[in-house]
């Protein structure tokens, strides 16, 4: 798709989807937003988070970026990614959201990537340096490089294994941690698998990933 698809898929909005949420932009203008939740996801083309969760404009606060990796909380501003921590501000301290929701999901570039060495790659130099945000992600890797999986296993067990260790870096956010310790907002780990349109929640209950839409089920019950 070029620029010119795109292009007419914005006049194809203007005249139809504008028109029929017309009323919620202006709303959403004159008194401003009230997401529900933030929403940390991979840039990932394939993740489309309105699109996944079928909501609303205005519903989902984002912060979007490669892997959906959460650098650890660090003091020092200088060496800190202060784009994620000004997120995670704004949205809390800002937004007052009750919600955080950070979404992994299937055939995941970054983490396919953690198995490549790609440090002799100058033109990946960022890239190279964004995949050591995780120690712990990186030990796992280390240690599954000879484990005999199958590759599209070790690629699901990887990503899910991420999804964890980057829900332990944003516990290390002093905001969040208070937040949640205080019951004032709540975490939630989601894997989501392109695929089959599934997703899977971490339960830290029973330590294990449940079908989503089986929770629902139950609840219906």
């Amino acid at each position: 798709m070029g620029i010119s698809a795109l292009i007419k898929g914005y006049l194809k909005f203007k005249k139809g989807a504008y028109e029929l949420h017309e009323k919620e932009f202006v709303n959403l203008i004159t008194n401003g937003q009230r997401p529900n939740a933030l929403f940390i996801s991979c840039s990932d083309s394939r993740v489309v988070p309105e699109l996944i969760t079928q909501c609303d404009p205005g519903t989902l606060f984002h912060h979007r970026q490669v892997g959906n990796f959460i650098p650890p909380y660090s003091d020092n501003l200088e060496g800190i990614h202060t784009s994620t921590l000004a997120t995670i501000e704004y949205a809390i301290e800002g937004l007052k959201i009750k919600d955080i929701i950070i979404c992994s999901h299937s055939k995941c570039g970054a983490c396919a990537n953690l198995y490549d060495d790609i440090s002799n790659k100058p033109e990946l130099k960022f890239l190279n340096t964004w995949l050591t945000q995780s120690p712990k992600l990186q030990k796992f890797v280390e240690l599954q490089k000879n484990s005999g999986l199958h590759q599209d296993n070790l690629a699901e067990i990887t990503e899910r294994v991420s999804l964890l260790c980057q829900v332990e870096n944003l516990l290390t956010y002093p905001i969040i941690y208070k937040k949640i310790k205080e019951q004032e907002i709540f975490l939630h780990a989601w894997y989501y698998d392109i695929a089959s349109g599934d997703i899977d929640f971490f339960d830290s209950n029973r330590l294990d990933f449940i079908r989503l839409a089986d929770i629902l089920n139950e609840q219906k019950k």
